[in-house]
């Protein structure tokens, strides 16, 4: 852990990075107090989260599932349990919503919460720029445990700022300080940690028929490690600095360093970089995958589908107003879904790249869209969650979250969770209407 002394020594460079690729921000590095979280209920009826009072730190209402009542059971097909639900990226839920999405709960988080959520069971796993990884009951939002990235005893706490993975017994995340997490999914007590050399801001992916490894990718580079002890299998660290999710088909990966425009492609078994492809503009947002086809959307704006085996640039979309794209795509068999700072969604078709329609928000989009049955969903910075019908573009819900949103929507278990980036942040949670309401 750098010093203080070394924070504020190192706070020029920092300053000169942060327009860069994945600059741990300073004001992350936060003192932690031992109350950070409050679990609220959301009884909203104009689409507006409650206000809590300026100052309000009491606890919220006890869990009436307590922890030695709590069932951890696997993932299965309707859970969420990884950045981008699944090795190709695809940001497709399996699981169904209501027709009628109303607020659950809402839990405060002092700082901020900057990546995206996992949700498996009856669990909600929140890495928060506290410091803390949090499991939440996902039906009351309460506390179940709450993993800190050092000891009690140290003062500041790295920012967890990967989107965890969630095993039968294990969950995966990654710190702005390069350590990753191995935490034991019912006690939330370490299992093991791995220092990956740099700062790490993406997901965990699960290798392997029985889940053996696990693959990594830092700024430091990508690792390949043993599931149960964090040991190494392999290691590449010439295409680093990586801040992406890789992706996993067919036994390769994809590794985008945010400082080459190239495209990295690596043996998941080996280690062995099979190819490395030229790339019109640097990449920031984790790339999606459908068969033999990844797509990616750009700095400069744009949206291209490529070959994996050939890296020919197999299309290109371009908005008339291109600004950054920081999130990823969502893709179907059908369409590809991307959104960004033009403010827009926009809605392409996958075999052709012809836009279909698009989506205006009243602020930049940081978040990435998730397809949910003939529903799409998006964070904007104007503070909203929205959804949107697939077919038409209109706008089917609005939800006011008074903060801006960054870390993607996540679908699982028959809810909506997603999360604020302000300070203080928020988690919220959204499903059905309670049958006597």
């Amino acid at each position: 852990m750098r010093s203080r002394l070394t924070a504020w020594l190192a706070l020029p460079v920092c300053l000169m990075l942060l327009a860069g690729c994945g600059a741990g921000r300073f004001e992350d590095r936060i003192p932690v107090e031992e109350e950070s979280v409050e679990s609220t209920t959301v009884e909203n009826e104009e689409g507006e989260a409650p206000r809590e009072e300026e100052g309000d730190d009491q606890p919220g209402s006890p869990n009436p599932f307590p922890a030695e009542e709590q069932a951890f059971d696997p993932p299965t097909e309707t859970s969420w349990a990884s950045h981008r639900n699944g090795a190709l990226k695809q940001g497709i839920a399996a699981s169904d919503l209501p027709d009628e999405l109303v607020p659950l709960w809402k839990k405060e988080v002092k700082y901020g919460i900057p990546s995206s959520s996992a949700i498996v069971g009856d669990h909600v796993y929140v890495p928060t720029l506290l410091g803390f990884l949090y499991c939440l009951d996902k039906r009351t939002g309460e506390e179940v445990w709450a993993y800190r990235s050092v000891p009690p005893e140290t003062k500041f706490a790295p920012g967890m700022k990967a989107p965890p993975l969630v095993t039968a017994d294990t969950v995966y995340t990654g710190d702005e300080d390069g350590v990753v997490h191995a935490i034991d999914r019912a006690t939330g007590e370490k299992k093991w940690t791995f220092a990956a050399d740099a700062e790490v801001t993406s997901g965990v992916t699960l290798l392997g028929e029985k889940g053996e490894s696990v693959l990594v990718a830092s700024q430091g580079g990508m690792f390949r490690l043993k599931a149960e002890t964090g040991e190494v299998e392999w290691a590449i660290r010439e295409i680093a600095p990586i801040i992406l999710s890789p992706p996993v088909v067919d036994g390769l990966s994809f590794a985008l360093g945010c400082e080459e425009k190239v495209l990295a492609v690596v043996e998941v078994e080996t280690g062995k970089q099979r190819a490395k492809y030229p790339l019109d503009a640097v990449t920031l947002s984790t790339p999606a995958c459908w068969k033999d086809r990844i797509y990616l959307a750009t700095q400069d704006g744009v949206v291209q589908e490529l070959d994996f085996a050939t890296g020919e640039v197999t299309w290109s979309f371009t908005p008339k107003r291109p600004l950054s794209f920081e999130g990823s795509c969502a893709v179907t068999e059908e369409a590809v879904y991307a959104a960004g700072k033009n403010k827009l969604l926009h809605k392409l078709d996958r075999k052709t790249g012809e836009e279909i329609w698009s989506f205006a928000t009243e602020g930049q989009i940081l978040s990435s869209p998730v397809v949910v049955g003939n529903r799409v969903f998006i964070g904007s910075d104007d503070q909203h969650l929205y959804g949107v019908d697939v077919e038409t573009g209109e706008e089917t819900f609005k939800f006011n979250l008074q903060g801006s949103v960054k870390a993607d929507p996540v679908v699982g278990e028959g809810v909506l969770v997603v999360s604020t980036e302000s300070n203080p942040g928020a988690v919220f949670c959204f499903g059905a209407k309670a049958e006597d309401e």
